[in-house]
C-alpha cells in the first residue's frame, strides 16, 4: 500500500509544479499511458466543466506520481478494455450503493474502503474532491468521481 507519506510528497510536488512543468509530466503520462490520459480528456465531451476538470487532471497527477514513484517505475500500458471494464465495474458498486438505506449504504461503504487496496489514496481522493465541493451529487461531479475511481482501480490493478 502507498504510505501517506508518499502521496504528501506526490500532492507537494504537483502543488509545487509550474503549468510547464505540469504540462511536461502529462506528457510523460500520454507517452506512457495515452489511454488513460484520453479517458480524463473525454470528460470536457460529457459536459465537465474546466475548473472539474481540472480537478480530475490533478488526480491523474498525483496517482501517476505515486504509482510510477515519480517516475522511477514504468507502469504496464493501462488498455481501454481494461479502464471500460473497471468503469462498467464501478458504475455497478455505485448503483448499489446508492440502492439501500442511508445505514446500508454507510455500513457497504465502509465495507468497500476497508478492503480497498490502496486505502490511503482512496481517502486522498474522496477528502479531495470533499474538500473541493465535488462530493455533492450532480451530474457532472458524477462523471468526475466515476472517472477518477477508474483511475484509482486500474492503476492499482483492480
Amino acid at each position: 500500500m502507498i504510505s501517506t507519506h508518499t502521496i504528501v510528497q506526490a500532492v507537494n510536488a504537483i502543488n509545487a509544479m509550474s503549468s510547464k512543468q505540469k504540462e511536461a509530466l502529462l506528457d510523460e503520462i500520454h507517452e506512457h499511458q495515452p489511454t488513460m490520459l484520453g479517458d480524463v480528456v473525454t470528460l470536457a465531451r460529457l459536459g465537465v466543466s474546466r475548473q472539474v476538470h481540472g480537478h480530475v487532471f490533478h488526480m491523474l497527477l498525483v496517482f501517476y506520481n505515486c504509482f510510477s514513484d515519480n517516475g522511477k517505475i514504468k507502469l504496464p500500458v493501462i488498455t481501454e478494455a481494461v479502464i471500460v471494464a473497471a468503469r462498467n465495474k464501478n458504475m455497478k458498486m455505485m448503483e448499489f450503493l446508492s440502492g439501500g438505506s442511508e445505514d446500508q449504504m454507510v455500513h457497504d461503504t465502509k465495507l468497500f474502503i476497508d478492503g480497498y487496496p490502496e486505502r490511503n489514496l482512496l481517502a486522498y481522493f474522496t477528502g479531495y474532491f470533499r474538500d473541493n465541493g465535488l462530493a455533492f451529487p450532480s451530474d457532472e461531479n458524477n462523471e468526475a468521481a466515476l472517472t477518477t475511481m477508474t483511475m484509482l482501480d486500474v492503476f492499482c490493478g483492480l
